[in-house]
C-alpha cells in the first residue's frame, strides 16, 4: 500500500536508519537540555532537520522515542550474550567476564547516567520515564542474564536454583554500590582496567558459590 508520496507504508516504518537516528540524537539532546516534559516534537523535528510529519513517520510519540534511544543502547550492551560461549566452566566464566565488562563499560557512559539523571529529575512530571527506563534498559538485560543461567544449568555448569535470583546476585557482585555513586557524582568512571578487575572478581565470586559441585574454580 502508497502514500500519496509513492512510498509505501512498510518503508516508512523502518524508514531511513541515517534520519531516524538524527531524530533520536536530537530528542535526547533536548531531554537532556530543556527536560522530557519542557521539550516538545516540533522543537525535536526543527534540531533534526525534519517536520513535525516524519518524525511520526518514524516514532508515534515523545514515548516512543525515549524508548527507542534507551533499546538501542541496551542493545549494544548486550553484545556478549547474542551467541554466548557456555561449552564448559571455563567458556562460561569467560561469558559472564565478557557481558560484565561490556555492562558496566555501556551503563557507566556519561550519556547513560544522563539519562538515567534525566528519569529520576521528571519522575513527578512523567512517571512513564521510569517504567520505559526500567523495561528497555534493566529487565531487557536481567532477561539475557536470566536466559544465560537458565541455559548453564540445563548444561550442568551451575547448581539448581533459581535462574533469577543467580542473574539478581551477579549484577550485585558486580556493581556493589558504584551506579548510586556515580548518580550522585562522587565516584569517577571507571576505567577499562578497573571495570575488567570488576568483572572478573565478580564471576569468581559468582562461581565459586553456585557453579555445579565438581566444577568450582
Amino acid at each position: 500500500m502508497r502514500n500519496k508520496k509513492g512510498r509505501s507504508k512498510k518503508s516508512e516504518a523502518s524508514g531511513n536508519p541515517s534520519t531516524r537516528q538524527r531524530i533520536l540524537d536530537a530528542a535526547f539532546k533536548a531531554f537532556l537540555k530543556a527536560g522530557y516534559d519542557r521539550t516538545s516534537t516540533l522543537e525535536i523535528a526543527t534540531l533534526a532537520k525534519v517536520s513535525k510529519r516524519e518524525l511520526y513517520t518514524y516514532f508515534e510519540d515523545k514515548a516512543a522515542l525515549f524508548a527507542a534511544g534507551i533499546r538501542g543502547r541496551t542493545d549494544r550492551m548486550r553484545v556478549p550474550l547474542v551467541a554466548p560461549d557456555i561449552s564448559n566452566p571455563n567458556a562460561l566464566a569467560r561469558t559472564l567476564e565478557a557481558y560484565g565488562a561490556s555492562l558496566l563499560t555501556g551503563a557507566t557512559h556519561a550519556h547513560v547516567l544522563a539519562v538515567h539523571r534525566l528519569v529520576i529529575a521528571e519522575s513527578q512530571h512523567s512517571p512513564e520515564l521510569a517504567t520505559i527506563l526500567d523495561r528497555e534498559g534493566r529487565q531487557a538485560n536481567v532477561g539475557a542474564l536470566v536466559e544465560l543461567m537458565s541455559q548453564a544449568q540445563a548444561r550442568g555448569l551451575l547448581a539448581t536454583g533459581d535462574p533469577q535470583h543467580f542473574a539478581s546476585l551477579f549484577s550485585s557482585l558486580l556493581w556493589g554500590d558504584l551506579f548510586s555513586r556515580l548518580l550522585m557524582r562522587v565516584e569517577k568512571t571507571p576505567s577499562a582496567g578497573e571495570i575488567a578487575r570488576r568483572s572478573r572478581e565478580a564471576t569468581r565470586a559468582f562461581l565459586e558459590l553456585h557453579a555445579a559441585s565438581g566444577r568450582r574454580r
